[in-house]
């Protein structure tokens, strides 16, 4: 496991997704996509139908997974805004988009620091 996928699995642990959900594999296999083709984000369905193929599902189970996994977290609205800088209920490819860029510059702001320090 690599620094980002750490930081996905920090991120939606922080947000208390259950871990034994269907969606939550989904949602760190879409961030893994992201990762790698950030335009992914404009074709929710073609995001769905990749994550699907990987996770060997359908799309349509892939966003009921995801939604059902996000409307399972336990954190509040004040976490949320911790961890994703809003407290408003977000879409799927709301959040997925969110978690995304908020990884992207956590990882570089720590790089940053880390080359500074040196």
């Amino acid at each position: 496991m690599d620094k980002f996928e750490l930081e996905v699995v920090a991120a939606l642990r922080e947000l208390e997704i259950p871990v034994h959900m269907k969606g939550y594999r989904f949602i760190k296999t879409a961030m893994n996509i992201l990762r790698y083709n950030p335009s992914a984000i404009y074709a929710v369905i073609k995001l769905y139908g990749t994550v699907a193929e990987k996770e060997n599902s359908t799309a349509s189970r892939v966003e009921r997974g995801i939604r059902h996994a996000l409307g399972s977290a336990n954190s509040d609205f004040l976490t949320q805004k911790k961890v994703l800088g809003t407290a408003r209920d977000l879409s799927n490819s709301e959040f997925l988009a969110t978690l995304a860029e908020v990884i992207k510059v956590k990882m570089a702001t720590d790089l940053v620091s880390a080359r500074k320090s040196q």
